[in-house]
């Protein structure tokens, strides 16, 4: 004890902490929330980690458990969550699509800009691979609107015929009306891969990087990209994919093409030409099914390579409903670096698969309309309310008010694991609500007093907390409606003192003999004036 402070003795431990004072201040449990919001949240402080800020406070204070507290209270801010990256983001496990079997059964498509305007308006390029032989097909576009794009796709239909599936990303260009209607006719079935997860449309994203590679020399000497598209597009399809171990090429039409400085013969030897129509087919039908099971196999086994090399370096994300989340948005716009990375706190509300979630509002409670995969998700702490506010005095004048305060304390809390309390060594989700406005007992005149009333201070102490309820009556203001519940009458009042927002519904027996004249009343004159009406 220091001039009636306590202080607690440093125990040095480095060279750091030598130098510092010999004591720290004891901070009272009371003042601890106050401590720990000023050297984290303050201007001065700027929202510091974790290890920062327990050297700050532990340089000049001491309080129990002071590490963790702080961690506590560092992590559940929402502020820091909702702007700072995890250094160990979220990845989920993959998994392969399913093998098509046959040539332009299943394509995936997307937009691919946007890229600088040539002369002739373009500024985008629609992109569509075949899952199966990786056939690239592109079409320069003007502009990225439904309709542009629904032209485009019909373009690939009219070249390849019509196919079973398209998988794309949620693009309005994708999700509008004008497509959905597109595909209905032709019969063609739509699925979409969750927002912001570019590896689910890999075999796209992966090809607009080849594209743009190919097409950077030509447009650095002033060629317009467009011009170049077919050449750049041939020699994709020309070129063997790492996974078929063929060409797309070759993969549909069953030989490879000529190119200019291909060897060719000089004469043409008879012997070597097919003496009918039916042997050239047959020995193409051969070919074509040689190279495509080859090629489906090779696909597996690059899939199966790829997905255990990819699921080395997961880190999973495991979640159980109820649990608040942040998830990953896309910051746009010019101010993006000062912007929030994360939006939430949600709840999570379903879990469909070992991918997907559904999410709903913490506060209003309302479902999102798409699931969201686990890879845009990060776990939250939501810090519950401080339970008591101790730098505001509540007037209580005896027990008996303190027990009715006490019983009208309101719990307000998610089910959920990850909530910090503000407050150290206090239940992690309750928060109460005390009444700050002392509670007037209104005590009838002596002559009107029952036995019950004449009861003692000390005889009441003794009572239990039902009996003092109803022996306690409110001053009430008026009776704003009546209802019937449960074969009983219950009232709408409101009390003297408090707003008509703040009214509550009572039953009859817990009101006061002038309420229950003024009920008696006015029942009576509403008879009155049905009986003359």
């Amino acid at each position: 004890m220091i001039d009636d402070l306590l202080f607690h003795s440093r125990v040095a431990k480095s060279k750091r902490t030598q130098r510092m004072g010999e004591f720290q201040l004891v901070i009272p449990k009371q003042l601890i929330p106050k401590v720990l919001e000023t050297y984290h949240q303050t201007p001065l402080a700027g929202h510091m980690g974790i290890q920062q800020t327990v050297d700050n406070i532990s340089e000049q204070f001491y309080f129990q458990n002071l590490p963790s507290t702080v961690s506590s209270y560092v992590r559940s801010c929402h502020d820091c969550q909702e702007r700072k990256m995890t250094k160990a983001h979220t990845k989920s496990e993959i998994i392969s699509f399913r093998t098509p079997t046959e040539p332009f059964q299943t394509w995936q498509v997307d937009l691919f800009g946007p890229l600088p305007i040539t002369q002739k308006g373009n500024a985008y390029v629609f992109t569509a691979v075949d899952m199966f032989s990786k056939l690239l097909f592109c079409v320069p576009l003007l502009s990225s609107d439904s309709v542009t794009v629904s032209h485009a796709l019909f373009q690939l239909v009219c070249t390849f015929g019509v196919c079973d599936c398209v998988i794309s990303d949620k693009g309005s260009e994708f999700i509008s009306q004008c497509t959905d209607q597109l595909c209905k006719i032709l019969e063609v079935n739509q699925n979409f891969t969750p927002s912001f997860i570019h590896h689910c449309l890999g075999l796209c994203e992966r090809t607009h990087r080849t594209v743009a590679e190919r097409l950077t020399p030509y447009t650095k000497k002033g060629i317009q990209w467009d011009n170049m598209l077919p050449a750049i597009t041939f020699s994709f399809n020309i070129s063997p994919s790492d996974s078929t171990k063929y060409s797309p090429y070759e993969v549909v039409y069953g030989f490879r093409p000529k190119f200019p400085l291909s060897v060719s013969k000089l004469g043409i030897d008879l012997n070597s030409l097919h003496s009918d129509y039916h042997s050239y087919m047959n020995q193409q039908i051969d070919k074509l099914k040689l190279i495509r099971e080859e090629a489906v196999v090779n696909a597996q086994k690059a899939s199966e390579i790829m997905k255990e090399r990819e699921n080395k370096k997961t880190n999973p994300l495991k979640l159980n409903i109820g649990d608040f989340v942040y998830m990953l948005k896309e910051v746009v716009g010019p101010g993006k670096k000062l912007q929030p990375k994360y939006a939430g706190p949600y709840v999570v509300h379903e879990i469909l698969s070992p991918h997907l979630v559904k999410l709903r509002e913490k506060d209003s409670g309302k479902l999102f309309k798409n699931p969201v995969h686990l890879d845009r998700l990060k776990i939250a702490f939501v810090r519950a309310p401080n339970p008591t506010n101790y730098f505001i005095p509540i007037s209580v004048k005896n027990e008996q008010t303190l027990n009715e305060i006490e019983k009208g304390a309101i719990t307000n809390s998610e089910p959920n694991s990850n909530v910090v309390s503000d407050e150290p060594n206090s239940e992690p989700s309750v928060n109460n609500n005390l009444r700050t406005r002392p509670v007037r007992q209104i005590r009838k005149p002596v002559r009107y007093r029952s036995e019950l009333d004449n009861i003692s201070e000390s005889t009441v102490a003794d009572t239990s907390s039902s009996e003092q309820t109803d022996n306690t009556f409110y001053k009430v203001k008026r009776i704003l409606a009546q209802r019937k519940r449960n074969e009983c009458y219950e009232y709408l009042v409101q009390y003297k003192g408090e707003p008509a927002q703040n009214a509550i519904w009572t039953v009859e027996n817990q009101l006061n003999e002038a309420a229950k004249q003024s009920i008696i009343k006015k029942t009576t004159s509403s008879y009155r004036i049905r009986r003359k009406e």
